[in-house]
Formats: C-alpha cells, structure tokens, sequence
C-alpha cells in the first residue's frame, strides 16, 4: 500500500506565506483607500486618479518585500495629494525590517512624521487644498496618536521582525558550520581508521613475507641441486620486492597524515 505525503514542510510553508502576505497587505491597502478617500465619487477625473493610485500602491505594497522604493514613493506621493494614511503602515512595517541602522531609522521616523503631519499643515498654513480632496479636519491629539498607531507601532514591529530575522540567519550559518566541522572530523576520523587497518595489515603482510623470505634463505643455502637454489633464490628476491613495495605506500600514507594533522589539505573549510 502506498503513502503519498501531501503536507508541506514548515519551511515551504512559511515561504508560501512570506510570498502571499505582501499582496494580502497591497490588497488592504487598496480597499482602505477606496473606502476612505471615496466618498461622494461624484468627480469623475478625481475618482479615477484615486483608482489608479489606489491600485499602484497595492501592487508597491506586493513587491515591498523585495524592492522597498515603489512602495515609499507611492506613501509619499499620497501623502502629498490627498494626504493619504494607509501607505505609512506598510512603509513603515517594512522600513523596520530592512533599515539596519539606528541612523536611518531616525531619519525616517522623522521623514514618515513630517509626510504625515507637516504636509497638512503647510496646505493649511498656505490655504490651499490638497489636489485629490481635502484633508480630514481632527485635531492636534489625534494627529498625535496617528503618528504612533501608523508610524511607531508598524516600525517597531518591523525592528523586531528584522531582529529576529536576523538571529534566525545567524542561528543558521552557525548550525551549518557545525555541521561542516562535525562532516570535516567524521572524515578525519575514517581516514585516521583506514589509516590505522592499512598499518595493521601492512605489518601483518610484512611479517609474513619477512618470514618467507628467511625460509626462502634458509633452503637457498640449504639446497643441494642447482634447480632448488635458483627456486629459492627467486621466491627471496620476489620477497624482498614485496616488502620494499609494501614500505613505500606505508611512508606516504605517513606522510599525508602528517601533512593533515599540520592543517594542509583538509577538507572541512
């Protein structure tokens, strides 16, 4: 009977999820901008300008995961046109996931603040409207708690989300390098083994041939026909070849042994 296994892996899962979490956020962002800045749609060119925008800072917010400018050019136009307010969640959000110093923080903090409350205020100062409509009239506490509930709080959860990212990619280099070493000494440890049954053997053979050569010696010496000493004499001579065949592997495998234990030609960097 076969088993089919149809579940993901939680890895898989987690990058299918990091794939459609940015284009679930653009979706949001195009409906809170229709719903918010819609009202009325009796201005044919002013309600489609807001269309448009609404669906090129949807898709901004989609590929935000991968290319962060569209996305703080799209908040910033907003900004500008008809003081637009959800663009600063997602651009702050990803913002604190990909700024990694303290600097460039600040300096958008105060960038998205500005863009957030200064741009009414100069419209106001000047009298003038914005292009896309007017700003919604609340006062100076709600300006206050907008610029933490769309600027301070995504930012914050995005630093933290980058934090842990970041631990996360450093907990995995290091598991991988463990890894490495732990593969480096397994192999040090079967050639140090292999090394070791080739010496044991090597003695073994060597003793072996040592002693027939001795005996091949003895009966050369010993014989009494020529045929006999001349069969004597070569299986000594083959002896001898053998066991100065047997010595050279011997010293070179000592010799690469010592060469690794010297840090040279290792396999584990």
């Amino acid at each position: 009977m076969e088993y089919i296994e149809t579940g993901r892996s939680p890895a898989s899962a987690l990058r299918a999820a990091g794939g459609i979490v940015p284009w679930a956020l653009g979706m949001v962002m195009f409906v809170l901008t229709l719903v918010d800045y819609s009202a009325g749609w009796d201005e044919p060119v002013r309600d489609s300008a807001l269309v448009v925008y609404a669906a090129l800072s949807a898709g901004a917010a989609g590929l935000a995961r991968w290319h962060r400018w569209p996305l703080l050019a799209a908040t910033a136009v907003g900004a500008v046109l008809f003081s637009s307010w959800p663009g600063f969640l997602s651009a702050s959000y990803y913002a604190g996931t990909s700024v990694r110093r303290s600097a460039h923080v600040v300096v958008f903090a105060c960038a998205a603040t500005v863009a957030l409350l200064g741009v009414p205020a100069l419209h106001h100062a000047l009298g003038a409207d914005f292009p896309l409509g007017s700003d919604h009239q609340i006062t100076a506490t709600e300006r206050g708690f907008s610029v933490l509930f769309l600027i301070g709080t995504p930012l914050v959860l995005g630093l933290w989300v980058g934090a842990r990212r970041q631990v996360l990619a450093a907990l995995a280099e290091r598991a991988e390098r463990l890894e490495r070493e732990h593969t480096a000494r397994a192999e040090q440890a079967r050639t140090a083994e292999r090394t070791c049954i080739a010496r044991e053997m090597h003695d073994v053979v060597a003793h072996k041939v040592s002693l027939m050569v001795l005996h091949a010696g003895a009966l050369e010496v010993g014989a009494r026909d020529g045929e006999t000493t001349r069969t004597a004499e070569l299986i000594r001579a083959t002896g001898r070849e053998a066991l100065t065949n047997l010595r050279v592997p011997l010293c070179l495998s000592r010799c690469l042994v010592r060469w690794r234990r010297l840090g040279f030609g290792g396999s584990g960097k």
